[in-house]
């Protein structure tokens, strides 16, 4: 009921159109080109936003064109040309020409849940899959050509049971893959918590069980360090019906003990910045973002008011998806290490439309029917941007916040809804958990 009651609250100041069609518009993965810092992806409650000028502009990919249901949040990585993988319950998908375009891989994969992706720091070309299934042995995929092929690494994870959640490729160490995930309870035995290892990229295997307080389910790897492989950074989530924090443990040991360093009610991701020096942690619940300078032993709280859905780094620079209507933008970016943040993304001035493609192309002919929704769900109409509700191309708003102030413009939504910002971030994230 005190749940209820705080949902109620918060939506009486948000304006209707931004809940009209289910989740609350927010971003929630920030992905970077592994070697063009113009190309940015953003993965949204809404789609897909991507960037080929370093943020100044967003265009919109649709949930539509790659079949993904309300609630799907799939893993997202860009290659060093124009294509771009989604790991989805139907298989893996790509892009070859910056989400124009969408197709299965190959039979190999097409039908397998594909929970997680991730690339290689030092390879531009090589990136991992790691499928996810209960009636099958699950197993890690690789391509060592930018997504052009894949194909299955020699040994499967574990037997028949084992549900990986996430996959981490060590930057220090790239054959070395961490795997988190759990085996499902059967009559001989409970749950089992467990993370496992390769250090020869996938031919064999160690499982390390991971024991956990009864309210917590199933782990998910959220860092490993880039100048040591043995630091590993996860967290333990929530099982679905059950009240308590999420937990966040360390280990310095590759994975064979852990320990925990911290819990909140919801721990959505964590960062080492590329040196390794610190550790970044988002939050909801006491606070919102912590670090660590001290190998992830102690996590220090970071004063803002800013709602952290996410925290990702490039070179020493933070990156946080942040709730657009609440703190004035969906990204926020540091250069001072969390001193102050400047932002990036605005959903009502800063989306120019549908991903530009060539006349024909199936991106802009599935997302077309979909724009008129996301213009009410972004509130765009009642700024004047589509007064008859049409498909023209957006065009950005002229007024922007003082540079690096992360306030909103007198009169907004993120203004006139600020004084409930942290009720409407813990409603709905108490009420609308996430596939990850």
């Amino acid at each position: 009921m005190l749940i209820m009651a705080l949902v109620l609250s918060a939506l009486a100041v948000v304006p209707s159109s931004a809940l009209a069609h289910g989740r609350f518009p927010a971003t929630n993965q920030i992905v970077f080109h592994p070697t063009d810092p113009n190309q940015i992806a953003a993965r949204t409650t809404f789609g897909l936003l991507l960037s080929a000028d370093a943020g100044l502009s967003w265009q919109w990919v649709c949930r539509e064109i790659v079949n993904l249901s309300l609630l799907d949040d799939p893993a997202l990585l860009l290659f060093n040309d124009d294509r771009i993988a989604l790991g989805t319950f139907d298989g893996l998908q790509q892009s070859p020409d910056r989400g124009c375009s969408w197709d299965f891989v190959n039979e190999t994969l097409d039908g397998l849940s594909i929970y997680d992706l991730d690339g290689d720091p030092n390879d531009p070309a090589r990136a991992i899959a790691v499928s996810s299934s209960g009636n099958a042995a699950n197993r890690v995929f690789e391509t060592l050509d930018g997504g052009e092929t894949w194909a299955s690494t020699e040994q499967p994870i574990a037997d028949v049971g084992y549900l990986p959640e996430n996959a981490r490729i060590a930057p220090s160490q790239p054959q070395r893959i961490y795997v988190s995930g759990s085996h499902l309870a059967s009559e001989d035995s409970p749950r089992r918590p467990t993370v496992y290892r390769s250090d020869d990229g996938g031919a064999t295997w160690t499982g390390f069980g991971v024991t956990l307080p009864e309210v917590n389910r199933t782990l998910f790897i959220l860092a490993v360090s880039p100048t040591d492989p043995d630091l590993v950074v996860m967290k333990a989530n929530i099982g679905r019906g059950l009240e308590g924090p999420e937990r966040l443990y360390r280990s310095e040991d590759g994975g064979e003990t852990w320990e925990e360093i911290l819990s909140e009610t919801l721990i959505p991701s964590a960062a080492f910045n590329e040196d390794g020096s610190t550790l970044w942690v988002a939050a909801q619940g006491t606070n919102s973002l912590y670090r660590s300078d001290d190998d992830a032993r102690t996590l220090v709280p970071v004063e803002t008011t800013l709602t952290v859905n996410c925290v990702e780094t490039r070179g020493n620079d933070l990156w946080l998806c942040t709730e657009n209507f609440l703190d004035g933008a969906a990204i926020h970016i540091s250069d001072d290490s969390g001193a102050s943040f400047r932002p990036m993304l605005d959903f009502q001035r800063d989306i120019t439309g549908i991903a530009a493609c060539a006349e024909g192309t199936p991106t802009p002919l599935a997302c077309e029917a979909p724009l008129d929704d996301l213009v009410r769900d972004l509130g765009l109409a009642d700024l004047g941007m589509f007064p008859d509700g049409g498909m023209s191309p957006m065009q950005p708003i002229p007024s922007t916040p003082p540079e690096g102030c992360g306030c909103a413009v007198p009169g907004s939504i993120a203004a006139d809804g600020k004084v409930l910002g942290l009720f409407v971030a813990l409603a709905l994230a108490l009420l609308g958990r996430r596939r990850r």
